[in-house]
């Protein structure tokens, strides 16, 4: 073998080795390219005690269309919840023209939701249509903020729950199956529904309005939607009478008796609490508050109560808007307390989810202005209102005062 042989044989063997080495390296597992592109992550598997709920929703803000996803995660023993409860969709001056919603637990149901129109209280009517496995089943014409989610019949499946004034529409996705209540209405009595989400169950407020020979009147009861087969029923629940595990509004401790407030967490729970003497409003009455609504009713009804409300009616207060606090004080310095509250306007009307005050006192009244949020605050042992324009930041501190014709007006402190 010559000289050129030996280098060529010598060059083919270093050329051969020099890619064995780089075929190795090449299949050694390191560190990645920092200039790849990472790979998205799985989301992660929902809890085997939760159900998710996500909506993408399209919406309109200051004259701009935009999209927005939202997850609402409950847990599988408490379904409910309502379209309404999107916290991203709670802005001032945000309302949802579309939107599609689907669930962890039943992966084969999509349900979408497209605006017609606004009804006359400003709420957005539109259509609702359910695919299953991407096929059309079923559509509803409903408001938007009308539907609900839960779990009626007790077989662990939400069912889909629309709850109009005048109606009630229930959808139950295992049977595929859809159930209607019809409000009674004639000329001397009319039916009206209104969802009711409460801490531990959910209730439907049934109103009944009758208008006898001596006038007209109403009563509200509380009862519990029960589906048979396709027929659905109200089940009313009657209000117990005995009142020995319900606390007093406490006595005079201290100036100013805080009764509830949401912002510490009260909202999670339902309270019942009787006025004492020095209170004003029905001294046999019982007051509830239940997810932010607050209304009274008669555990013990005298002849009265039993014709205008009877032994299961209770009597709302402001009813429709959210109570965010409670508080029990003597407002004008007659030895009688006042509880003054301070509540949260629905989205869905003029005032735009903001917030005002209800004294309820010898009289009922609401305190309120239009382009600012008020509410009641304990500050120094006194119960004062604070006042900031919507949107806004800056607060400043006011007071009630009485006026001649026995009514309350903010003053300055």
């Amino acid at each position: 073998m010559n000289t050129k042989q030996t280098l060529l044989i010598t060059g083919i063997a270093a050329a051969v080795l020099i890619a064995a080495i780089a075929l190795v390296i090449a299949l050694k597992p390191g560190k990645k390219n920092t200039d790849e592109t990472p790979v998205t992550p799985k989301a992660s598997e929902v809890p085997d005690n939760e159900v998710v709920y996500t909506v993408k929703y399209t919406y309109e803000l200051d004259e701009s269309e935009y999209t927005g996803t939202a997850e609402i995660s409950k847990p599988k023993d408490r379904l409910t919840w309502s379209v309404s409860d999107i916290p991203e969709t709670e802005k001032p001056g945000l309302y949802v023209v579309s939107a599609e919603i689907t669930f962890s637990n039943l992966p084969e149901w999509t349900i979408t939701w497209k605006e017609k129109m606004h009804s006359f209280d400003g709420d957005s009517v539109g259509e609702f249509t359910f695919f299953h496995d991407g096929a059309k089943v079923f559509d509803t014409e409903a408001g938007y903020r009308d539907s609900h989610f839960t779990d009626w019949n007790g077989d662990g499946l939400q069912e889909f729950c629309d709850v109009q004034k005048a109606t009630i529409m229930v959808y139950d996705f295992a049977s595929q199956k859809q159930s209607n209540l019809l409000s009674d209405i004639s000329s001397e009595k009319s039916l009206f529904y209104e969802w009711f989400e409460g801490t531990d169950d959910d209730v439907v407020l049934r109103r009944t309005w009758i208008k006898g020979n001596n006038g007209s009147y109403d009563f509200t009861q509380r009862g519990k939607l029960v589906i048979a087969g396709e027929s659905l029923e109200f089940q009313g629940i009657t209000n117990p009478t005995s009142t020995d595990s319900i606390e007093v509004i406490p006595s005079v401790r201290k100036p100013v008796e805080c009764w509830f407030d949401c912002s510490k967490g009260d909202e999670e729970t339902r309270r019942l609490i009787r006025p004492g003497k020095d209170v004003h409003g029905e001294k046999e009455c019982v007051f509830v508050v239940d997810k932010g609504q607050f209304y009274y009713y008669f555990p013990t009804p005298s002849d009265w109560v039993l014709r205008r409300y009877t032994d299961s009616g209770i009597v709302r207060v402001c009813s429709a808007r959210r109570f965010l606090n409670a508080y029990v004080t003597d407002l004008d310095g007659d030895s009688i307390r006042e509880i003054c509250m301070t509540f949260q306007y629905p989205m869905n009307l003029e005032r735009n989810g903001a917030t005002a005050l209800f004294v309820y006192g010898r009289r009922e009244q609401k305190i309120d202005q239009k382009g600012y949020d008020l509410r009641f605050v304990e500050e120094n042992g006194r119960l004062v209102v604070k006042r900031k324009p919507i949107g806004g930041t800056q607060e400043e501190t006011l007071s009630l005062e009485k006026t001649e014709d026995e009514l309350f007006e903010l003053a300055a402190p």
